[in-house]
Order: structure tokens, then sequence, then C-alpha cells
């Protein structure tokens, strides 16, 4: 999974954490999932690490801004290039707050087109701040429907 950010939510009187930045770590944590935006993998000292042939920042992003960018530049058919390159989920995080040159950025309409072309959205937060979509066709999407079918939560039902 990986999340895109559309919007920054700094909090605090410093402002220098942004709450929302990665919660597909979170979510990857609960449910044993892969963060693939995590860029600690990158790192010697990290807990796990990337291997160079198959490192997701190698396939995922089209520029060096990482996915701190807003909003960070990714190639989801890219990603299909490398050995069991399949993105299950994508988090949009900001839509509802994002700026106008960032809804018309290159980027933004390069990866929404993609959400559009091979994915579809299964949940979204009522304020329209988060949505999730999940890859169709795949075993991860078969699972989370049958998940989402077992329960009436309103979350797992989103209106389109």
């Amino acid at each position: 999974m990986i999340q895109i950010n559309l919007a920054r939510y700094p909090s605090g009187s410093l402002a220098r954490t942004d709450p929302f930045t990665e919660e597909t770590g979170r979510i990857a944590a609960l449910t044993h999932g892969h963060d693939l935006g995590n860029f600690e993998g990158s790192f010697p000292f990290s807990l796990f690490r990337n291997r160079a042939d198959n490192d997701p920042f190698r396939y995922l992003l089209t520029t060096a801004d990482g996915f701190e960018s807003v909003p960070p530049s990714v190639d989801l058919q890219a990603y299909t290039t490398r050995p069991g390159g399949e993105v299950d989920f994508v988090i949009v995080f900001g839509t509802s707050a994002a700026a106008a040159s960032t809804l018309a950025s290159t980027a933004w309409s390069t990866l929404s087109a993609q959400l559009a072309d091979g994915y579809r959205l299964v949940a979204g937060s009522s304020g329209g701040l988060a949505t999730v979509y999940e890859r169709t066709g795949s075993p991860a999407a078969a699972a989370g429907a049958a998940l989402r079918a077992a329960t009436s939560a309103p979350a797992c039902h989103p209106n389109p």
C-alpha cells in the first residue's frame, strides 16, 4: 500500500509534525501489510531493508522528491514491472483540502487516471479528507471485498 498526500495538516505550535502524513504505516502495522512509501528501508539501521533490485522507490517514483511531495509523482504502472510489483491499496489523503494547483498538476492527473483505470474506491471519510482505493482483480481485493461484505459498518461501504 502507499499513501498519496494532496494536502498537509501541520499540528502543534511549531508546525513540525504532520499527523496524517503516513497513515499507511499504522495500517501496515495493524494488517501485516507493507508500506511501500516508507523510506526507512533505504537505511542500513532500519529493521527491514529493501533489496536494490526490488526497491519500491526505484519503480514507483518518477522524481527524486519522494512521497513527501504534494502530490508525489508516482507511477503505479511502472511498479508492475518489478518482481511481484502490485500496489494493492492506495490511500489518498487531503483531497477535500487540496489546492487547485495540486489537483490540476500533471502528477495528480497521471495518478488519478491510473486509479480510475485499475482501482476502485472502497472507503472514504465523511468529509472527503481520506479515500482508500484497492486494485481490482487482485487476491487482496477479493479478500477485502469479502471482509467488507461481512460487515454493515458505513466506513466499509462508501458512497462514491
